[in-house]
């Protein structure tokens, strides 16, 4: 049996105490990736649940002539929030008032193809569907 100085009790303390802070350093970063990366992907899931409400909501919904009317060059933003949700179901999709948010959703109207074309423009994505409504 080797006896141990004092010297290589500290030493080994030491070597021990920063394996396992690199250990809890690594164990930390990897919960703050995972956070992020579900919140990314509630973020995400939302975006489109909310585009595919008012893709729905201008497929089943939407009159022709309304949107006509509201329609600036047969097209109408429409601001693009978290609350938009909730605000479509208490409201029209084309009496939602529009701000000068960084994010909307431009609805287009095409005579010739007789289509609605949506898009979800600011921020990083752009999101874009063709939808033949109630014409």
């Amino acid at each position: 049996m080797v006896k141990k100085s004092k010297g290589n009790i500290l030493l080994e303390l030491v070597a021990g105490l920063f394996i396992l802070s690199i250990i809890g350093l690594l164990a930390f970063n990897l919960a703050i990736s995972a956070n992020k990366y579900l919140q990314n992907e509630k973020e995400e899931r939302e975006t489109y649940e909310c585009f595919h409400a008012v893709v729905n909501e201008i497929r089943y919904n939407l009159d022709k002539e309304k949107f006509k009317s509201k329609a600036v060059s047969n097209k109408v933003k429409i601001p693009y929030d978290k609350n938009l949700l909730e605000e479509l179901k208490n409201k029209d999709l084309l009496d939602i008032a529009y701000g000068e948010e960084s994010n909307f959703l431009l609805i287009e109207f095409s005579d010739e193809r007789k289509e609605f074309v949506i898009r979800l423009e600011g921020g990083e994505k752009v999101l874009e569907q063709k939808v033949r409504g109630n014409l």
